[in-house]
């Protein structure tokens, strides 16, 4: 291998992690996946990942010295100058100097960012926006985020936390949202929202296709299963689904108005219901939002899947994304 012509990317998630060797085409040369396991601790987690990152390098046979560093996506709160995690309640990580203690068990330079943002690092450069200055990438699952690119650049803001966009109110006195507001696009269209709304809708409609799909039993309820019912034509399920792409347009088009993107990428877990989804989506921004930016972004589905954060994080050191 070239000198510098590969890097090693890290997505850290709350259940499991992945530790890549990536090359500057994009090619996962080696991949090595574990379970997070933590309940086990924060330092448990710590040791893992480096144990991981050890076990990579040694079955790839590459020196620390010939990589071009290793990029690594975590969820919560961090200090980039610092590479200090503040906060990372899935990981139990509070004030985790990680940078440090990635580089004294490997010695090379180290990137990090947070896991949606690294997602959307991956899609620029080998994904969906691979040919695109302007977009935003948006992920539905668990809670909705983004990673906004201006001009082929990451956009951070001041603080570093730009990108919040499930924090935008789109229903005046909605349902709470996990920020403590009420009426965020993540309240309605995250995945516990998206729960609520199909309960709530059982309450009055008959749906004997997703009760059989979850065994009469609502606690059962994910949008994996109504998008299994909608699919085999359960009306309920795809009213849910479809009001879900409306929510999440009417945040996309305040975005299209503001920022005037070239293309919005949808990744995340819900989006797996395709055009269940992106349909509403796309058909509420030429709605809502102003007439020239609405009629040239593009809305597509992500293009990588769950390799995006690896790919995105070793991008941050094959490219050197400071």
């Amino acid at each position: 291998m070239s000198e510098k012509q590969v890097a090693v990317g890290v997505d850290v998630g709350g259940t499991t992690f992945s530790v890549a060797l990536v090359n500057r085409q994009g090619e996962i040369l080696f991949l090595d996946e574990s379970e997070t396991l933590a309940e086990q601790g924060a330092e448990a987690v710590v040791e893992r990942i480096i144990a991981s990152i050890r076990r990579l390098l040694d079955k790839a046979a590459v020196d620390p010295a010939s990589l071009a560093g290793i990029g690594m996506g975590i969820p919560g709160l961090h200090d980039r100058e610092r590479g200090v995690v503040l906060t990372s309640p899935n990981l139990k990580w509070e004030n985790m100097p990680i940078r440090d203690r990635v580089c004294s068990a490997v010695d090379t330079r180290f990137y990090m960012d947070g896991d949606v943002r690294v997602a959307a690092i991956g899609e620029r450069y080998f994904g969906a926006a691979a040919d695109c200055d302007n977009f935003i990438f948006v992920t539905l699952g668990t809670g909705i985020g983004s990673g906004i690119f201006i001009d082929g650049r990451l956009y951070r803001g001041p603080n570093g936390y730009a990108g919040e966009v499930g924090h935008q109110t789109i229903v005046e006195n909605g349902p709470q949202c996990g920020c403590g507001n009420y009426g965020c696009v993540e309240a309605l269209a995250g995945n516990k929202g998206i729960i609520e709304r199909a309960r709530q809708a059982l309450q009055n409609e008959q749906a004997p296709v997703l009760m059989k799909e979850i065994d009469g039993d609502i606690s059962r309820i994910t949008p994996a299963a109504l998008y299994r019912a909608a699919v085999a034509g359960c009306s309920l399920s795809r009213r849910v689904l479809a009001d879900t792409g409306r929510y999440v347009g009417t945040a996309m088009a305040n975005l299209v108005n503001v920022l005037n993107p070239q293309r919005i990428i949808i990744g995340g877990g819900v989006a797996q219901a395709g055009d269940m989804i992106l349909g509403p989506l796309r058909d509420t921004i030429k709605e809502r939002a102003m007439g020239p930016n609405a009629e040239t972004v593009e809305v597509v589905p992500a293009g990588l899947g769950n390799k995006a954060g690896v790919l995105g994080a070793a991008s941050m050191a094959l490219f050197d994304l400071s």
